[in-house]
């Protein structure tokens, strides 16, 4: 609230803060809300932020026949990824009825926690009472997120976070025994006598975990072993020691104001600052900070060419998107487009049949459950380009009668209204229009009538195509098929009429068939899009690579998982980048290895949800020389050196709550065209999450670098049962910075870890 009144007059600064501040004081002081799950449960529970303003904590029910003791549960703010206000939420229309909803609107919230999403629907006594939850959270979220950029606060609040957790009767120090069950939280294998030799006393309170943090961190090996070797007074580094220090370990040119910089932003010792040095424990905050990143800081930005056709792209995209979890029986959740649509997905699917008053989207033939299609098209248009204004592209399969098509035209044209992309293409236009001139824009995707049936009035009069065309097989129009797999032959795929209204909407992207790559270059342009299921898609990429690609340089490709795929499992996605196809859609519900490459991928260009195919996939030649079973050029070759150096606070397996710490090892691979994948596994570490060190050195050799993504996979070795993997980070090779290097490590699902590192060392030639 404070960056967003900077430049206002000052009394309305004052009072903006006055409000800000009653409204953080409520919120710290506590009341009571009503928590929304389903019909049969809407319990009150008393909610506050602690004092510190790092945490939502709210106490819930007994467990009955254990304990009188109510379970706290917590979050820290910074988890919060939306703020919603009204009731928005699936959970409030199933719990109140969505045509009598109460309460009012002006009384609901809705907290979004974590990368997974949970849920948090909140009902307040009073529209003013939620007013100032919040702008209580709002403004405490904002104090916070300032704080953070600071290394050094940071560490100081993921410390008051551990402590709060275990300090169970919240006297502000810790007992033996909750010391104990803190080191156990923490991964650390260290007795309480150990504890003692550095606090030196028996009872910890937060300054003194803080303290001991800290020793841990500045004493770690490596970044003990990096300063002393540039340390020539053995106390501090000069701006002329962190220069070199920058010049030959990180290949970073930096000048000497540069250094002065990185200085006056790390160090904490006042007279150290004062005289532009750097000490151990602001070498140890520098290290902990975005500049020593592996990924390079430029790629968090759009920096690529967005000015190509949109078919030189890979896109970001999702499979039946409104699916909470399997094929047969699961949930439909207007919820799961949120989710994608703010991690940079760029296309989204839904599968539409006709409803009662309107159509509804769910997997038909199964037990899904049912979503009204405005309610997903008013979620779509709120949140398109919450994460990126380059375009997004609506995949409908569309099982609609004319009547209900027309509805779903009216529909998209009033929600979407200008942001629906229906312009004329240029005339003589051979290629797809580029992201950069879509930017704000919805494309739809689906089936269209084909120009000369529209215009065909000897045949068929004009009256008749605003009833829609029926596309039967005693007709003599055209055959339009469901956009279902390519595997099934002709006789069997149902055939559905098409409302002219609805056809219209259909521009850049109309739903092709497939019968050959030659069929499709003679009788198909370039707005053409082929939707494969991926076992059809796989044996063309293994037949015919080149062609393939040559098709892909002119025309999109969507690829689907196979039918039986009903628990939502996805296939690798790698086979059919390499063959340049673009919609390779992934059931992002599902945070197995498949999504995280996607992620990995994707997280290059700003995770805009476009990421520029290399030139070699892109250039219009007769013949492409490039196949991913081939021979690259000797300029293409990277060797790749990278040392596993250590890990710091590693987390423990998801669920876990018993007292065992882990035994991690690291499972590093290279993941591209065939002859470079390969994968190394470092040592097992024993009994210590905390501050495993490996320093184990790897080289890959890497023929075609353009595409290629490095997949480091941390583990916890199991003796009598499958190993667990607890943690993962990818990314591109050509995102890769050289040098002294951490590694921000995320769950399985993606999302951001606090304070779980690893240390690189990584040498490119």
């Amino acid at each position: 609230m404070h960056r967003q009144i900077q430049n206002q007059p000052k009394a309305t600064i004052e009072t903006a803060n006055r409000t800000a501040d009653r409204a953080v004081e409520f919120v710290m002081k506590g009341a009571k809300l009503i928590k929304v799950r389903s019909k049969l449960s809407k319990n009150e529970r008393l909610f506050s932020v602690e004092p510190d303003g790092l945490i939502l904590s709210y106490k819930g029910s007994r467990k009955r026949m254990c304990s009188n003791k109510k379970k706290e549960n917590r979050f820290l703010l910074t988890e919060i990824q939306e703020l919603r206000t009204g009731a928005q939420s699936d959970a409030f229309s199933i719990a109140y009825g969505k045509k009598h909803r109460y309460p009012l609107d002006s009384q609901c919230f809705s907290l979004v926690i974590g990368k997974e999403g949970y849920m948090l629907d909140l009902v307040a006594p009073n529209a003013e009472q939620r007013d100032l939850w919040v702008a209580g959270i709002q403004e405490c979220r904002s104090r916070l997120e300032s704080r953070l950029t600071n290394p050094e606060e940071a560490v100081q609040l993921w410390t008051k976070k551990l402590f709060s957790e275990v300090d169970s009767n919240k006297n502000g120090v810790l007992s033996p025994k909750e010391i104990k069950h803190l080191l156990n939280r923490m991964n650390l294998d260290v007795t309480l006598e150990d504890i003692e030799k550095v606090v030196k006393k028996p009872m910890l309170s937060s300054d003194d975990l803080l303290q001991f943090l800290k020793d841990i961190l500045q004493k770690r090996e490596l970044v003990e072993d990096i300063f002393k070797r540039y340390d020539k007074n053995q106390m501090y580094w000069t701006k002329y020691e962190l220069k070199q220090f920058m010049t030959k370990e990180q290949k970073e040119d930096l000048t000497l104001e540069e250094c002065e910089k990185i200085i006056d932003e790390m160090e904490t010792c006042p007279e150290l600052k004062r005289n532009h040095c750097l000490g151990l424990t602001g070498f140890a905050a520098l290290f902990e900070s975005e500049r020593m990143h592996l990924k390079n800081p430029d790629t968090r930005k759009v920096y690529q060419d967005m000015n190509q056709p949109l078919s030189h792209y890979f896109i970001s995209s999702s499979h039946n998107t409104y699916l909470e979890s399997d094929q047969l029986k699961g949930y439909s959740k207007t919820e799961c487009y949120i989710k994608v649509l703010k991690n940079g997905c760029r296309c989204v699917e839904m599968d539409v049949w006709d409803g009662d008053t309107e159509p509804v989207i769910y997997h038909g033939f199964t037990l899904t459950s049912k979503l009204l299609f405005s309610d997903v098209i008013k979620v779509i248009n709120k949140y398109a380009f919450c994460k990126t204004k380059y375009p997004l592209i609506v995949s409908i399969e569309n099982h609609c009668t004319v009547d209900q098509q027309r509805i779903m035209a009216e529909i998209m044209k009033s929600i979407f209204k200008e942001k629906l992309f229906l312009d004329a293409l240029l005339p003589n236009s051979n290629f797809l229009p580029p992201p950069s001139q879509l930017m704000g824009r919805i494309v739809v995707k689906c089936k269209k009538l084909p120009p000369e049936i529209v215009k065909q009035e000897s045949r068929m009069t004009m009256a008749a195509i605003g009833n829609g065309l029926r596309a039967s097989s005693g007709s003599d129009a055209p055959i339009f098929a469901t956009d279902v797999s390519d595997d099934e032959p002709d006789d069997v795929k149902e055939q559905y009429d098409i409302a002219l209204e609805f056809s219209e909407l259909v521009n850049i992207c109309q739903n092709g068939r497939f019968k050959s790559f030659e069929d499709s270059k003679v009788n198909q342009d370039f707005t053409f899009i082929l939707s494969l299921s991926e076992t059809k898609a796989l044996k063309l990429a293994k037949r015919s690579p080149e062609e393939f690609i040559q098709h892909n340089k002119r025309q999109l490709s969507r690829i689907y998982p196979a039918g039986s795929r009903v628990g939502s499992t996805n296939y690798d996605p790698v086979p059919f980048w390499l063959v340049g196809c673009q919609v390779v859609a992934l059931n992002c519900q599902t945070p197995d290895e498949p999504m995280q490459l996607n992620g990995g991928l994707f997280g290059d260009n700003g995770g805009c949800g476009y990421v520029l195919k290399p030139d070699f996939m892109r250039a219009f030649t007769t013949k492409t020389s490039f196949s991913p079973d081939g021979i690259f050029p000797n300029n293409w070759h990277k060797t790749l050196n990278i040392r596993i150096l250590s890990g710091f606070s590693l987390p423990k397996k998801e669920g876990d709550r018993s007292k065992s710490i882990l035994d991690p090892y690291v499972q590093i691979s290279v993941v591209g065209v065939p002859r470079d994948r390969k994968t190394f596994k470092t040592k097992t570490i024993t009994n210590d999450g905390f501050h495993p060190v490996w320093n184990e050195k790897f080289t890959f050799f890497i023929s075609c670098p353009e595409l290629a993504l490095l997949y480091f996979q941390v583990c916890d070795y199991e003796a009598r049962r499958s190993d667990v993997v607890i943690a993962q980070y990818c990314l591109p090779v050509r995102c890769i910075q050289r040098g002294y290097r951490a590694v921000h490590l995320r769950t399985l699902g993606g999302e951001k870890l606090e304070a779980s590192r690893l240390f690189v060392c990584v040498e490119i030639t």
